[in-house]
């Protein structure tokens, strides 16, 4: 036994008076409902039914369009990762580069009295590169310097130290300027240049990996084809194999191709022929003639 009631609110409420027996145990006899009544309770319940297994196809839907907006945003390129954070890094505006084939020099710069001092931050974003300088107390954005490549223009060392550099900003017009950045210590140059090294280093271990996919990938499809190949025999189709068969006649042919092979040794050659004439034993003399006479 077990007991069915409402649990939709859209039914009207007229199928609560109507029908004497809106919360019925079914299973149990009982008398006093006739057919008719009995029959239209049951009704009731397979709409409330067909309204519930309604709501949980729209709820499964609604969560299965949620999940892949999130998959989606998880894999787009706004996603963020911070690489570095320095927060104090000198900022100078610098004058403009002398000669093409010279580097800029801090020695040129007021290095006592920086313009600025801001937070810096390595950003990637996809495959991008970014330098973004913060102001170190309320977090405002300052400057941004979008590097390509490392080294490049956008990011260069001066001729005269380790610490300062020379960064290329850029705002969203596409307006560019130089300003030169310095570390109060060379650890936190050195953890600069190690930051912009592996982002690249990731981004061509990445592409390394996609194109040894494609590879493999393809590779794998040849295969596939390679074992696709039907080779049984078709109906009607024949063959020919020709067998060397040893008659009666050709063995004592091949006895004597033995019994001259066995005489040889293979990687052996025989002795040359000798012109040296022969030396004959000097002839035999009376055993007599050795005796001495008395």
């Amino acid at each position: 036994m077990f007991t069915f009631r409402c649990l939709s609110s859209r039914l009207p409420i007229r199928s609560l008076i109507t029908s004497p027996c809106r919360h019925a145990i079914v299973g149990a006899t009982n008398p006093q409902i006739n057919n008719e009544n009995y029959q239209s309770t049951i009704n009731l319940i397979k709409e409330d039914l067909n309204l519930i297994h309604r709501d949980i196809l729209q709820v499964n839907f609604v969560f299965r369009l949620c999940w892949k907006k999130r998959m989606a945003s998880s894999n787009d390129e706004t996603y963020e990762s911070i690489g570095l954070v320095k927060p104090d890094v000198n900022v100078y505006v610098i004058p403009p580069r002398q000669s093409t084939t010279r580097k800029h020099r801090a020695a040129d710069w007021k290095l006592d009295s920086p313009n600025f001092i801001c937070r810096l931050k390595i950003i990637s974003k996809g495959d991008k590169c970014l330098v973004r300088l913060e102001d170190r107390n309320t977090g405002a954005h300052f400057a941004t310097c979008p590097i390509e490549n490392y080294p490049s223009i956008a990011v260069e060392n001066v001729e005269d130290s380790t610490r300062y550099f020379v960064i290329r900003v850029q705002n969203e017009n596409g307006q560019q300027a130089f300003l030169g950045i310095g570390f109060n210590d060379r650890s936190d140059s050195f953890d600069f240049n190690v930051a912009l090294q592996d982002h690249f280093k990731y981004i061509k271990q990445n592409k390394k990996i996609e194109q040894e996919e494609k590879v493999t990938n393809n590779l794998s499809s040849e295969q596939q084809q390679q074992s696709k190949l039907d080779l049984s025999f078709k109906e009607g189709q024949t063959i020919k194999i020709n067998l060397k068969s040893s008659f009666a006649g050709d063995e004592p042919s091949k006895k004597s191709v033995k019994n001259m092979n066995d005489n040889f040794t293979p990687g052996i050659l025989p002795p040359p022929k000798s012109n040296i004439p022969k030396i004959t034993p000097p002839p035999p003399t009376n055993s007599d003639s050795d005796w001495m006479q008395f």
